[in-house]
């Protein structure tokens, strides 16, 4: 950078050395908001994912999740074997 005069304390004060640091400062505030943004969509987008993963409605539940991972309580067995007496039930998990 090329200062339009020698004498330091004017150097350093003055238009020129203003002009050129507030040029620096606004670009790496831009930059920094960019990363930010992609930062935080990033994060929106593993929240999304993880809530459809977990919901227990939602429709790739059955796709995504695949076979059961979570243990089975004493009401879901008996809840699956009266679905398999009365035929409501054709597969097995």
């Amino acid at each position: 950078m090329r200062l339009a005069t020698l004498h330091l304390e004017t150097a350093r004060y003055g238009d020129v050395y203003r002009a050129a640091r507030l040029g620096r400062l606004r670009q790496q505030m831009i930059r920094h908001i960019k990363r930010t943004d992609a930062s935080a969509q990033k994060v929106e987008q593993a929240l999304a994912s993880l809530a459809e993963a977990t919901s227990t409605h939602g429709p790739a539940r059955a796709a995504s999740v695949g076979p059961r991972l979570c243990a089975l309580t004493p009401d879901d067995v008996r809840n699956e074997a009266a679905a398999k007496e009365e035929g409501l039930l054709r597969y097995s998990t």
